[in-house]
């Protein structure tokens, strides 16, 4: 599994889940969103084995965790980079190990 980590770039203004839905929709792939408790939720896209945990702070999304389960990840990982641009995001690797975590 590959784990990615979308998060607002230093000058974006706050962001909806519907705007992220929208983004994901304009890239050809139609999210789902799947609530487990009022502030907890995720945005799937079981097309692209992919489905991503929500941060929200109120009505914005502050974070999104992205996990895709896809051998040959790049044109996956291309539509997300791209929905996030348009939202003035970015995706990094979310790499614990790189953060010095793993096994913490």
């Amino acid at each position: 599994m590959i784990e990615l980590l979308a998060v607002p770039a230093w000058d974006a203004p706050p962001r909806s889940l519907a705007e992220w839905q929208a983004a994901l929709t304009d890239q050809g792939c139609t999210p789902t969103i799947e609530r487990e408790g009022p502030d907890e939720c995720w945005l799937v896209m079981a097309p692209l084995r992919l489905r991503g945990y929500i941060v929200l702070e109120g009505e914005h999304v502050s974070a999104i965790n992205f996990e895709l389960i896809d051998p040959e990840p790049a044109a996956t990982t291309k539509v997300l980079e791209t929905a996030a641009a348009t939202l003035g995001w970015e995706i990094h690797p979310d790499d614990e190990e790189a953060d010095g975590l793993e096994g913490d």
